[in-house]
Formats: structure tokens, sequence, C-alpha cells
């Protein structure tokens, strides 16, 4: 711990008191009022700038660390100086140290190695609601539309977005960054709300991986594979707030009510659930949105005689999600005809009928990085629309294929 400061005058008074005593610290101590710590303090800073006969000039790169009374006097123990105080960079946590060890042992040099350190929910969540401010007052003058049917609900998917993933045209076959992501996701969806019906509910459902990377390390949270990024982590959460309270805007101007879900991937764990609950923080006073702020990796919600279920897909397998909804919300599934089930994660369109229930992957709005380039994937990219009727079941779907 470093010593606090000692005026000069005050370190000579201390010398002179302590060479009085006979060189007895508790005597000098006991003289100034002070315990014997705080002369022992004095005594060394004293040395340090030579103020203490007789005078022990420290040896080059050394310090004088302590002061000792015994039978033969005062002893003085040095040691190597101490560099400036290492600061660890903004958003990092120590890797690693290496050392210089010369033939006799003696510690040379060393180096510190840092990375970005993992970010905490509470920082996410901060980061989100700056990101709001921008946006503040527009949702509450959206008008509700009129003549809906109550007894349609369209759902709005977005799977695998990845914000924050950069592809290379001529590594990839497609340029995309945070940038184009945002083009392109807005455009689509807009061609989506201009061909959907006036259903009486819209729902706002993302599958997971909205954001490419869950920090401020381009890397997957659990493998800790390195991933091909675009932009700084604060600015990534920015335009995925931004992209989906548009989303919402948009879909309060066709329906009378809005259930909004954002569901966890295996890229963006805790980004999703800070993004979801912002966008609860933002819609607070909105009785016409509703954002569901459940945790979970899963979405159930019932309409009529459909019963839909949604998630992401990296944990569990198609064939496996019937169970699972039968499981969860038994009520559900026996007041329920049509059961659907929505999934994203690998990125192409696929579908099984088990159980009587409907188990769909969606295609991503996102062009493949390099890895998925190398690996031969060759997906289509496009974002969907599914509207249910309340007794029927699914009665309409529009496409938009991505180019």
């Amino acid at each position: 711990m470093a010593l606090a400061p000692v005026p000069d005058d005050a370190l000579q008074e201390t010398v002179s008191l302590y060479l009085a005593n006979g060189n007895n610290q508790q005597k000098t101590a006991d003289a100034l009022g002070l315990a014997r710590s705080t002369v022992q303090n004095r005594l060394t800073q004293a040395a340090r700038k030579g103020l203490l006969p007789p005078a022990v000039p420290a040896m080059p790169g050394f310090e004088v660390t302590r002061l000792q009374t015994g039978p033969r006097g005062t002893t003085i123990e040095q040691r190597p100086e101490k560099g400036e105080v290492f600061e660890i960079p903004d958003g990092h946590r120590i890797k690693g140290v290496s050392a210089f060890i010369d033939p006799d042992g003696r510690l040379r040099g060393q180096w510190v190695k840092t990375r970005e350190g993992e970010i905490d929910l509470d920082t996410i969540v901060s980061q989100v609601a700056e990101a709001l401010k921008e946006h503040e007052g527009r949702s509450a003058a959206i008008h509700a539309p009129e003549h809906v049917d109550d007894d349609l609900s369209t759902v709005y998917v977005l799977p695998d977005a990845h914000l924050g993933m950069m592809a290379w045209e001529k590594e990839t076959g497609k340029n995309y960054d945070l940038k184009i992501a945002e083009d392109i996701i807005k455009q689509s969806l807009d061609r989506l709300f201009r061909s959907t019906p006036k259903s009486g509910t819209g729902v706002v459902l993302s599958l997971g991986d909205l954001l490419h990377f869950d920090g401020y390390e381009p890397v997957t949270s659990r493998s800790r594979n390195i991933l091909d990024a675009d932009g700084r982590y604060p600015k990534v959460l920015k335009v995925a707030t931004s992209i989906l309270i548009w989303k919402v805007d948009n879909a309060l101007a066709k329906h009378e009510r809005v259930i909004v879900r954002i569901l966890p991937g295996n890229h963006d764990d805790q980004s999703a659930i800070a993004v979801s609950l912002a966008l609860a923080m933002y819609y607070r006073n909105n009785d016409r949105v509703t954002v569901d702020e459940d945790p979970s990796r899963f979405w159930w919600w019932r309409f009529g005689n459909t019963f839909l279920g949604a998630t992401h897909g990296d944990m569990t397998k198609m064939q496996d999600m019937p169970l699972i909804m039968a499981a969860s919300r038994p009520e559900d599934w026996g007041a329920s005809k049509y059961r659907v089930i929505l999934t994203g994660h690998i990125h192409h369109k696929s579908a099984i009928e088990q159980g009587g229930v409907i188990v769909e992957s969606f295609q991503s709005p996102a062009a493949r990085d390099a890895w998925h380039a190398a690996s031969g994937y060759n997906s289509g990219r496009s974002l969907s629309a599914i509207t249910f009727h309340r007794e029927f079941g699914e009665v309409s779907r529009q496409k938009v294929n991505i180019v």
C-alpha cells in the first residue's frame, strides 16, 4: 500500500525526535502522540528523501521500504522500485502475465496480457435503454387502425438476423454489415406489412440470434468461436433496438394489438433478454402493446383453436418439440386443434409433422459469413409473415425473398 505523503517539516521533526530518543521508534511515537506504525512510515519516507542520517542512499533501481531498530542500530531494507500503476483498459480483464527472468532468477520485466471481458446484463440493459431515448414519444402518436378482423392474428417472424455480422462479397458471395442488415430487414418488413391482412392482433416474434455476438468480444458465448464482426457492441445493440421499435410501431399502425417476444439464441443469450426488457420499459404506458418478458428459451401462445410455440432451435431437436409443447402447456394442448412450432438456428427452410404438430424452421435474412460460405451452405434468404384464423388455423402466408 502506498504511504500517505507527509510534509518535509513534519518528517524532519520526526527524525530529530527519533535521534534524540536513541533511535527508539516507540519513544518517538509517544513524544509525538502518534502510533508507532505512523512513526515508522514517516521514517521510511524520510529515508527515501535522504533526511535520515547517516545518509544511506538507495541502490540504483531500488527504494527504501523498511527501517528496523535493533541491538546493532538501524537497518534499512530496500527493494526494486515499483513501476507505474497498471490500469486495465475499460471492458478488459487480465488474461495472463508473461515474465522475463535473468539467469540469476531475478525479474527483469513482465508483460500483462488482457482481453475484452464478458459484459454483464445490467450494463447491456443500460446501453439499450440509452438507445431508446431517440424514439421517445413516437409510438404514443400512432393511432389504432380502423376495421380490423379480430378473428385473425398475424405473426411476423424474424429469424437469425445476426446484426453485427460482417461478410465480404468476394469471399462469401454477398456483402453484409450493420447498415446493410438494417436496410434489408426494414425494406423486407415494409413489404410484409403492406401485404398482410388487417388482423386484430400482430405478433412481433424474434426467433433468436438477433445479434451476431453477445459482448465486446466477437465470439460465441459458449463455444467461443471467433466471428466476423462489424461494429462496436453498443452500436449493434442500438441498431437492434431501433429495428425492433420500428417493427413494433409499424405493427401498431396495422393491428389493434401487438404482442412482442424476443427469444434468445446461441449468439445472443444475454442481449436478447436485455432488448426485451428495454422494449417492455419503452412500451410500458402503451395499452396496445404487450411485451412478453419471459426469459426462457420457449414461447407459447394459444389463439382460439391454434396453439403456437417457438424456440431458437439450438438446444432442442425439431422432432422433440411436440412432446415439449404438450408437457409444458397441457391445457392449451387439449383446447387446441391446430398446433404449430416455429424455429430458427439452421438458416434454411425445413418442416416436419409429428403427433399432429407442424414444426418448421425459417430462412435467415442474413448473408453467409466466411465459415458458412467455406462450408458450402447455400440456403436462400427471406422473411415471412403467417396469418392464423381463430377457428380455422393458418389461412395465409406472405414471404419476401432477399436477393
